[in-house]
């Protein structure tokens, strides 16, 4: 803390990722929640495909293998980046929503940019936002209630 100033700055840091996630923030809420997937696929796109970016795939590939780094790339990204987006509106269960979101947008990275498969890696942006937009979209707003989710901590199955 002494040398970054807050725990998302180190994080920042540490990671070495390119740019900081949380100055699109405002940009991605402030427009309101009508079209939201829509810009946060484009946001998150938008960044991995540009040069500074390019490191991202890297970073990605050792998340995937290396549990403490996982740890904290889910923390920083699910609550710090998507989880304040969704708490940025009005919507029950902000933390839910964020982690679902994530879901699609690692998945979404994965296959674009590790298993480069088609017509995926070759999308642009919009395409892309076209596609997997309503998903995210539907992530934010849907009352997850009527579909089944309890509002509560889900219970671990046997």
């Amino acid at each position: 803390m002494h040398f970054f100033g807050s725990k998302h700055e180190m994080f920042v840091s540490a990671m070495q990722l390119p740019i900081d996630p949380s100055r699109f923030i405002t940009e991605l809420s402030q427009p309101g929640i009508d079209g939201l997937g829509d810009r946060v696929v484009r946001r998150f796109i938008g960044v991995w495909d540009s040069p500074e970016g390019r490191h991202l795939v890297g970073l990605f590939r050792s998340v995937v293998s290396h549990d403490t780094a996982a740890t904290l790339m889910r923390e920083f990204f699910t609550h710090a980046i998507l989880g304040r987006v969704a708490r940025s509106f009005d919507v029950d269960q902000p933390r839910r929503r964020a982690s679902l979101v994530a879901s699609q947008l690692f998945g979404l990275a994965l296959v674009r940019y590790v298993l480069k498969l088609e017509p995926i890696s070759s999308a642009s942006a919009e395409e892309l936002a076209a596609w997997v937009g309503p998903t995210v979209q539907r992530y934010f707003t849907t009352d997850l209630r009527a579909l089944g989710v309890p509002s509560g901590r889900a219970r671990a199955r046997s």
